[in-house]
């Protein structure tokens, strides 16, 4: 004769429940492993962007000095090499529309020749 079951009838949910629980957590963690891909891919992005921003600022800077200690500087269209944290930018110099003012632009690249030294002040 079999011996009594104590604890009655099973009903085997364990392997169900251990299965749905894994199943919530890999969707949960692809939610965060995407969520934070982007976070991190855009947050790249922008540093490298910065730092490129930051380079042709100090450069437009150098310029702007230059035209402060030189105001004497012809009227013309003129672009010069600055070497900016060891990147090279070229500055360009245009004179405003109306006679008066100058628009600097800086970009990457060389140009063979240098901003002149300024002179003291």
């Amino acid at each position: 004769m079999p011996a009594p079951d104590r604890l009655g009838r099973r009903r085997g949910s364990s392997l169900t429940i251990v299965l749905l629980f894994l199943a919530l957590l890999f969707s949960l963690w692809a939610a965060v492993h995407r969520t934070t891909a982007s976070f991190l891919r855009s947050e790249t992005a922008r540093v490298r962007r910065d730092e490129l921003d930051a380079g042709a600022l100090d450069a437009i800077g150098l310029a702007a000095l230059y035209l402060e200690k030189n105001p004497g500087m012809a009227r013309v269209r003129a672009s010069y090499g600055v070497t900016v944290q060891g990147t090279d930018f070229t500055v360009t110099f245009l004179p405003g529309a109306d006679g008066v003012g100058w628009s600097v632009e800086a970009a990457r690249g060389t140009y063979p020749v240098g901003l002149p030294t300024m002179p003291p002040k």
